[in-house]
């Protein structure tokens, strides 16, 4: 038999034994919910939860002694603290529009992007006295004609 379930079946003994003194203390509902959680540890021993209960309180006991005494452990952890911080700080800086936009090229310079003209779109590059001509240009005629009746 493993320990874990001589514990778990000594500790249900344990709390039924003492079921009687409680329902004359408190009542029969309360002894019935005491008699209930006396048997909890004879049946997570049984099942085998005992057993894992406590590999999991070994790989937990383990990791935190390994985790206080090796100074890899200690790097690894300020490498993944790292990460989330220049996460957080890529976060931030996007909700308030820094650093969103690509660098410019290192030949072009901010005089030069400010000297050239502005582009605008839709304006046609005609001549306002030439001719449409054939395709797209030919559905405007008229609208150009009321412009320019119009001054516009």
């Amino acid at each position: 038999m493993s320990p874990w379930l001589i514990a778990g079946l000594a500790l249900s003994v344990a709390l039924l034994a003492a079921t009687p003194y409680v329902w004359r203390r408190r009542g029969s509902v309360f002894a019935l919910r005491w008699a209930a959680v006396a048997v909890l540890p004879a049946g997570l021993a049984l099942a085998g939860l005992l057993t894992l209960v406590g590999r999991v309180g070994n790989a937990v006991t383990s990791f935190v002694a390994r985790f206080v005494f090796s100074p890899t452990v200690w790097v690894g952890w300020s490498l993944l603290g790292a990460a989330v911080l220049v996460w957080v700080v890529a976060g931030a800086m996007q909700a308030r529009g820094v650093g969103t936009t690509p660098a410019r090229d290192e030949t072009t310079s901010a005089d030069t992007a400010r000297r050239s003209p502005p582009r605008v779109v839709g304006r046609s590059t005609k001549q306002p006295g030439a001719s449409s001509g054939a395709g797209a240009g030919d559905e405007f005629a008229d609208i150009e004609e009321i412009l320019r009746r119009r001054g516009i």
